[in-house]
Parts: structure tokens; C-alpha cells; sequence
């Protein structure tokens, strides 16, 4: 967090703006920690990128290709694994038999 300056590195919001961080990594195995973005650009811009801002998708970019943890954390630190839940059944018709 200190390493990215103690804001978000896509929004550029900080801890005085009242946002609230969490930690993102990849979904790809291995899973690498890239950095602690707000929740927001976290699950919301990363997650959904929106199209039509492209300075924004530009600091999406710069994060996942230059991610602040790679300048702080060993070469290919890893997250632990958590325990996965398995996906819930559907239901067929509707719930109807």
C-alpha cells in the first residue's frame, strides 16, 4: 500500500477521500497479488471496464501490465489458496418437477 503512494493506483483516491481498499490478484493460476486498489475500481473497473473512458481503461492498463506489489513482494508471490465453494445446483423448469 505504501508502494503505490496509499491510493488507489487507477482512481487516484486516497485514505482521506474515505475509500475503502481491497486486495486484488489474478484469477489465473498462480494467483499473484498486483496491488490494493479501492473496492471500487477493484469491482467495478477492473472487473466491468467501461468502454468509453479511455483514460481510464489506460490506468487499467498501466495497473495490470506494472502492477505496485511486482516494485515490493518477491518475484511471483503467490496468495493462499482458498477453499473454493462449490457452485450451486439449478434448479430444472423453474423449480418445477
Amino acid at each position: 500500500f505504501n508502494a503505490q503512494g496509499r491510493k488507489c493506483p487507477i482512481c487516484g483516491r486516497g485514505e482521506k477521500d474515505g475509500v475503502q481498499f481491497s486486495t486484488d490478484h489474478s484469477h489465473k493460476a498462480p494467483k499473484v497479488v498486483r496491488g490494493i486498489p479501492c473496492r471500487y475500481c477493484n469491482h467495478r473497473r477492473i472487473g466491468r471496464n467501461t468502454l468509453d473512458d479511455v483514460p481510464r481503461l489506460q490506468a487499467i492498463i498501466n495497473y495490470l501490465t506494472n502492477p505496485p506489489a511486482a516494485a515490493v513482494l518477491p518475484r511471483g508471490h503467490v496468495t493462499p489458496d482458498k477453499k473454493r465453494k462449490q457452485p450451486r445446483k439449478r434448479k430444472r423448469n423453474g423449480g418445477k418437477l
